[in-house]
C-alpha cells in the first residue's frame, strides 16, 4: 500500500519537527549573539562556535594565537560567539578591580578541585564572593611578605639540599641534565617544607613520586580545553555516573593524608614540626571559625601544593631560561652580584632583604614574569546586565570578557615597542615609569581575585636565582664558550645544562614569537619589492635574510660585515608600520628610494643623498624642527614634506606614492627612534 506524506501518521513527523524547531533556537542563538558583538572585530568562525578556542588550546599554543588575533584586529577582538578579548592595560581596574561589578565566568568550574564528582571551595576558582571571602580573609596575613620571610630559613634548608644533589649527581661528575625539571622538583620540595614541615622527597628521589608530578600535568591538560567549553566538564568532573568509578585526585589525596597524620601525631610526635608551617595555621585559623567550610583545609593545602609549586618552577625556569639566551644579560647580573658580594651584601643564600638592593636582578625578574606568565588562558568575567564601556567599545550585558596575561604584558603602548623581546633594561628607569608598568602587569592577576600565594614565588625566586647564580656558572650547552667562566672565587662551579628536546614547545615560544616576527617583517618586506633591502641586513647570515635584532644600547657604530642598516623592532600588518632605529654614520643606505632624512644620536641630522650614498652631517637640529618645514626628496622635486608640531618630532605630510616616509622621536638616550610607514611602491 502506498503512503503519501500528506495523510502519513503525526508521529512521523515528530522527529523532523524536534530537527526544526532545534535548528530554529540555534539560529535564533547565533543571531542574538552575533548581533550583540557584530560591531567588534575578530575572526567569522570563532564568531559562531566555541570550538575555535578549544582547537586553539589543544594545540597548545593558544596563548600565541590570541597574541597574533591582537595584532590583526586591535586592542578589542571578539573571539567567541559570546567572548571578547580586550589587550589594553587601562582596562584592568574596569574588568578586575576592586570595584569591579565583573563575576566570574563558567570558565573557572572547570579548574574546580573534585572529589567524588562533588566540588570543593576553592580560594581561586569559586564564583560565589562570599565562599571566596570566608576562604579568604582567615589565611590572607599568612601571605603577606612581611610574614613569608619568617619561611626564609625553612627556604634556605631546601635550597641547601637542591645545590647538594646538582653537585652530586651532576657538578661533580661533569653531566649535564635538565634544569627546568631540577627547577620543579626543588619547588615542590620547598612548598613540603612551608606547609608540611617536611620536603615530599621529590629531589631525593630525583624526579616523580607517586605519580604526583604527572597527575598534576594531566590535570590541568584536561582542564584547560574543558575552559574553552564548560558544558564539557559535566562529561568529565561533573558527570553524576562517573564518582563511582573515577580516581580522587593525587594531589588532593596527598594532601589529605598529610591533614590526617598531623591530626593524628600527639604533641610528643610533633617535636620536628614547625608549628608556623602553613598547615598549622591553616588549622588553627579552621578552630577558630566555625562557618568555614569543612573542607577548607583540604583545598588550602591543595592550591599551596597544585599552584604554588607550579607558579615558582615556571617562573624560575622563565628567567634561567632567558639569562642563558641572552649571555650579556647573565654577565650583568652576575657582575651586580660580584660587587655585592665584595661589599659585604650577600649571605651564603641571599635574603629577601638583601636581593631588595640588587636592581638588576629585580629588572630580570619582571621582565621575565612580563613575558612569561604561569597563566597564559584568558581570564574570564562576565559583564553586568547593563554592558560596559571597555577602550571606546560598548560590551553588551551578559558578555564573556576576558584579558590575557600573555597578551596583555605585551602592549606596546604600556612597556614599548619591543615589548615582545626581552630587555630587562626597561625596569631601570625612573619609579614613575617601574610603577606604570608594574602596575599593567596581569602576572598574578589582578584586584581582589589576584593570585593570593605570588609572594611564595616571589619569596623562592629572589633567593635562588641570586644565590644560584652567585655560587655556580650556567653552561648551556647550545651555547659553549658563550658564556666565558668568570676568574672569581664567587662562581665555583660550573653546571652544564642539555637541551630538552621533549620541552622545546613552551620553552621556546619566546624565542618563537620573535623568529616569527622577523618571517613577518621579512614577507611583508619582500612583497612591498625591497628585496635588495633584505639582501643587505642579513646580520652576516646569508640563510636568514631578515634584519638583526639589537635594543637602543646595542646599536653598532659602524656594523661592518654585518650589513645592518636599521633595526625594525614591530610590524603591524594593518597600518604597514614598522618601529626602528636609525642609521649608523658614514655607512651605505640600500634603499634604492630617492633622499631620506634620518636623526642620529648626536642630534643633528643626517641626509642619505641617492640609494647608494654615505650618510653625512647636516646642520639642523631637533630644536629647529619647531615649526619648520623640511623637504625630503632630490634636489629637483620633493617626495614629501613634513611639519613639526613639537620640538622632537616631524610629521611627515604630503607624501608621494613611492615615498618611505618617517615619523621621527628622539628619546630620553639622545639615541633616535624611528616610525617608518612604508607606502605604495608604484612606478
Amino acid at each position: 500500500m502506498v503512503t503519501f506524506p500528506l495523510f502519513a501518521s503525526e508521529r512521523s513527523y515528530l522527529p523532523l519537527s524536534l530537527l526544526a524547531l532545534s535548528s530554529l533556537l540555534l539560529a535564533l542563538y547565533y543571531i542574538r549573539t552575533y548581533a550583540k558583538l557584530r560591531h567588534i572585530p575578530g575572526p567569522f568562525l570563532a564568531s559562531l562556535s566555541n570550538l575555535s578556542r578549544r582547537s586553539w588550546v589543544l594545540t597548545g599554543n593558544s596563548h600565541a594565537i590570541h597574541v597574533n588575533l591582537h595584532r590583526r584586529y586591535g586592542k578589542v577582538v571578539r573571539f567567541g560567539p559570546n567572548n571578547v578579548s580586550v589587550s589594553d592595560p587601562s582596562a584592568i581596574p574596569e574588568v578586575y578591580g576592586f570595584g569591579a561589578k565583573f563575576p566570574k565566568s563558567e570558565f573557572y568550574d572547570a579548574i574546580m578541585p573534585y572529589v567524588r564528582g562533588k566540588s570543593i571551595p576553592d580560594v581561586f576558582a569559586t564564583r560565589d564572593e562570599t565562599v571566596h571571602r570566608t576562604m579568604k580573609r582567615p589565611i590572607a596575613n599568612i601571605y603577606s611578605m612581611s610574614n613569608l620571610m619568617s619561611f626564609e630559613p625553612y627556604v634556605d634548608s631546601t635550597m641547601r639540599y637542591f645545590f647538594e644533589r646538582l653537585e652530586e649527581l651532576f657538578v661533580d661528575q661533569g653531566k649535564a641534565f635538565d634544569f627546568g625539571h631540577w627547577l620543579h622538583l626543588f619547588a615542590f620540595d620547598v612548598m613540603g617544607e612551608l606547609t608540611f614541615s617536611k620536603r615530599l622527597g621529590f629531589l631525593e628521589n630525583g624526579g616523580d613520586i607517586d605519580g604526583l608530578l604527572a597527575n598534576n600535568w594531566n590535570y590541568f591538560r584536561q582542564a584547560a580545553p574543558a575552559t574553552q567549553m564548560p558544558w564539557l566538564d559535566f562529561l568529565w568532573k561533573r558527570n553524576p555516573l562517573l564518582p563511582h568509578w573515577t580516581k580522587v585526585n593525587l594531589i588532593v589525596a596527598f594532601g589529605v593524608a598529610r591533614i590526617k597524620e598531623r591530626q593524628g601525631r600527639s604533641e610528643k610526635d610533633t617535636a620536628d614540626v614547625n608549628n608556623r608551617d602553613f598547615l598549622s595555621r591553616f588549622m588553627e585559623a579552621k578552630s577558630r571559625d566555625a562557618q568555614i567550610p569543612s573542607e577548607a583545609l583540604i583545598t588550602w593545602t591543595n592550591s599551596n601544593i597544585q599552584a604554588g609549586s607550579d607558579t615558582t618552577a615556571i617562573l624560575l625556569s622563565a628567567i634561567f631560561y632567558q639569562l642563558l639566551k641572552h649571555p650579556e644579560s647573565m654577565r650583568h647580573l652576575q657582575s651586580e652580584l660580584d660587587i655585592a658580594a665584595k661589599q659585604g651584601q650577600l649571605s651564603e643564600f641571599v635574603t629577601w632583604k638583601e636581593s631588595r638592593n640588587l636592581p638588576y636582578l629585580d629588572a630580570c625578574v619582571k621582565e621575565a614574569s612580563r613575558l612569561h606568565p604561569p597563566i597564559a588562558f584568558p581570564l574570564e568575567r562576565v559583564t553586568p546586565a547593563e554592558g560596559a564601556v571597555i577602550c571606546g567599545q560598548h560590551i553588551a550585558g551578559e558578555t564573556l570578557i576576558a584579558m590575557n596575561p600573555w597578551v596583555v604584558n605585551r602592549d606596546k603602548d604600556t612597556f614599548g615597542v619591543d615589548a615582545h623581546s626581552w630587555r630587562p633594561e626597561r625596569w631601570l628607569c625612573d619609579e614613575d615609569g617601574k610603577r606604570k608598568m608594574y602596575n599593567n602587569l596581569l602576572t598574578f592577576g589582578a584586584g581582589h581575585r589576584a593570585c593570593l600565594g605570588k609572594n611564595i614565588s616571589y619569596l623562592e625566586i629572589y633567593k635562588v636565582v641570586p644565590t644560584m647564580l652567585h655560587n655556580h656558572v650556567l653552561i648551556n650547552r647550545k651555547q659553549q664558550g658563550a658564556l666565558p667562566i668568570p676568574e672569581s672565587p664567587s662562581t665555583p662551579n660550573q653546571v652544564e645544562l642539555q637541551e630538552d628536546s621533549s620541552e622545546d614547545g613552551d620553552e621556546d615560544e619566546v624565542e618563537d614569537e620573535d623568529e616569527d616576527e622577523d618571517r613577518q617583517q621579512h614577507d611583508f618586506l619582500n612583497e612591498l619589492g625591497f628585496e635588495d633591502f633584505l639582501g643587505t641586513a642579513s646580520n652576516g647570515n646569508s640563510s636568514a635574510n631578515v634584519p638583526p635584532t639589537y635594543t637602543p644600547q646595542e646599536i653598532p657604530a659602524v656594523p661592518d660585515e654585518q650589513g645592518a642598516v636599521f633595526n625594525i623592532l614591530s610590524l603591524d600588518h594593518q597600518q604597514h608600520h614598522y618601529n626602528l632605529f636609525s642609521i649608523p654614520q658614514d655607512n651605505d643606505f640600500p634603499f634604492s628610494t630617492p633622499s631620506t632624512e634620518f636623526l642620529w644620536e648626536d642630534r643633528s641630522m643626517i641626509t642619505s643623498q641617492g640609494g647608494t650614498g654615505n650618510a653625512s652631517d647636516a646642520t639642523a637640529t631637533p630644536e629647529s624642527f619647531n615649526q619648520s618645514q623640511v623637504c625630503l626628496g632630490p634636489e629637483q622635486g620633493h617626495l614629501a614634506r613634513g611639519e613639526s608640531t613639537s620640538g622632537s618630532t616631524l610629521i611627515l605630510e604630503d607624501v608621494q606614492p613611492e615615498t618611505v616616509s618617517l615619523i621621527l622621536t628622539t628619546l630620553s638616550n639622545s639615541r633616535a627612534k624611528f616610525r617608518m610607514r612604508l607606502e605604495s611602491k608604484e612606478n
